[in-house]
C-alpha cells in the first residue's frame, strides 16, 4: 500500500513539474514573438486604446466638418474618422491602420508639434489627412492620406515617380 501511495505520487508531481515546464516554455515562446504576442493580446485581452491626437476640418471635401482621431493600440497605430451625425451622434466614416509601430510627431505652420494635421498637400483645394509615424527600425515615416469620395475611403498618398 506505502508503495503505490509513493509512485502515485511521483506520477503527479512528474505531471506538475512537465505542466509548469510547457506553461513557461510557452510563455518565452509568446513573449520572444512580436506577432505571436499581438495574437495573444488581441485574443485574451480587452483592445486598449489610448488616444494620441484629434483633429477636424473639412477631410471628405464636402464642407463637412469631419473628425480624425488618431489611437494607440496594442497591435499599432489607427485612425477612425468620424462624421457629424444627427443629434450630436458621430457615424464612422473609415478606419486607417497606419503602417508603422509608433507614434510620430512632426513641426507644422511656424514649429507646432503635431502627431496629425489637416491640410492641402498637393494645392489641389481638396485637404489631406498627415499623420506621422516611426516603424520597428525607428525610421520616420510621413504617411497622408486622401479621401476618395467614389470608393467612399481615405487612401494613401503616393509621392509621383
Amino acid at each position: 500500500m506505502e508503495a503505490s501511495k509513493t509512485s502515485s505520487t511521483l506520477f503527479w508531481q512528474k505531471l506538475a513539474g512537465a505542466a509548469c515546464f510547457a506553461l513557461a516554455a510557452a510563455a518565452v515562446l509568446i513573449s520572444t514573438s512580436p506577432s505571436m504576442r499581438n495574437h495573444f493580446r488581441s485574443k485574451y485581452f480587452r483592445p486598449n486604446r489610448k488616444v494620441l491626437s484629434i483633429v477636424t476640418g473639412n477631410l471628405l471635401n464636402d464642407g463637412q466638418i469631419v473628425k480624425a482621431v488618431k489611437y494607440k493600440t496594442v497591435t499599432g497605430v489607427v485612425i477612425e474618422i468620424l462624421g457629424s451625425g444627427q443629434n450630436g451622434a458621430r457615424s464612422l466614416i473609415d478606419t486607417i491602420t497606419i503602417p508603422g509601430e509608433h507614434d510620430g510627431f512632426f513641426n507644422f505652420r511656424g514649429g507646432n508639434a503635431t502627431q496629425l494635421a489637416v491640410i492641402d498637400v498637393d494645392d489641389d483645394g481638396s485637404f489631406e489627412l498627415m499623420a506621422p509615424t516611426f516603424d520597428d527600425q525607428l525610421v520616420a515615416h510621413l504617411n497622408i492620406y486622401k479621401y476618395n469620395p467614389i470608393r467612399k475611403v481615405f487612401l494613401p498618398v503616393k509621392d509621383p515617380d
